[in-house]
Order: structure tokens, then C-alpha cells, then sequence
């Protein structure tokens, strides 16, 4: 089952962007707090292989909108972890991530394009059974 909180999304700054990439690493890391004022509620989690991949939606608590996507991919088998955002609104970010997901190694590019066109088209059904 798919989150599927209203999404009143706002544009994703670069300042979220590097939190939900090169700060998610280090909280993982860590065990640093949660950037002040947001929270991830999980929207999907599958395992492809020995793949598992994990959507966040980046949700600011105030406003209550969310303002990206996070996705924790991890190779189980080479104790790799990737973190990837898809920014909502931003055109300059929609580069970078585009960048940032070139960088995904061997069958784990091919493995995210299946898994996020599922995700996606998972929560399109159910927004759309929703209104019915």
C-alpha cells in the first residue's frame, strides 16, 4: 500500500536537496536528529533482487506540504547505500537530480527505472480509485 497523504507540494531548495541526499547519509550514519521542522513518512518499499529501494515523502510539518521525494536505494549485496531526492518545482534541482541518477551502478539504474515507474503508477491508481 502506497502513503497517500493530500500532497500540497511547494518547491524543493537546494537546501532540501542536499539534506535529502548528503544529509540522509550522514544521519544514517550518525544518528543526527531529523532536519527541524520536516518529517519522511514512507509512500513505498520494495526489493528488487538484492535491491531494496524506499520513497519518502519530504513533508514540511508547518505548512504541511510536502516538498520532495526521497529515495533510499540499498545494495544488500555490496552494502551500498544510495540517496536520491526528485524535486518538486525546481527545474535547476530536476538537472541535478538527473545527474545525481546517472551515477546509480550496474543493474541498479535499470532496477530504479522498474521500480519507480511502479511506484508511480501505483499511487496513480490509487489517487485515482480514491475519487470513484
Amino acid at each position: 500500500m502506497i502513503a497517500t497523504p493530500t500532497i500540497d507540494s511547494s518547491q524543493t531548495t537546494q537546501d532540501d536537496y542536499y539534506y535529502l541526499t548528503e544529509g540522509m547519509k550522514f544521519r544514517d550514519q550518525t544518528g543526527a536528529d531529523f532536519k527541524s521542522g520536516h518529517e519522511l513518512k514512507e509512500a513505498f518499499k520494495t526489493a528488487l533482487k538484492k535491491t531494496e529501494f524506499t520513497f519518502y515523502l519530504f513533508n514540511h510539518i508547518g505548512t504541511n506540504t510536502t516538498k520532495a521525494l526521497s529515495v533510499k536505494i540499498v545494495n544488500t549485496k555490496k552494502d551500498e547505500t544510495t540517496y536520491l531526492c526528485v524535486p518538486f518545482d525546481n527545474a535547476t534541482l530536476y538537472l541535478e537530480y538527473f545527474e545525481d541518477r546517472k551515477k546509480l551502478k550496474g543493474k541498479a539504474d535499470k532496477y530504479y527505472d522498474y521500480v519507480y515507474t511502479l511506484f508511480t503508477t501505483k499511487y496513480i491508481q490509487q489517487k485515482q480509485n480514491e475519487t470513484k
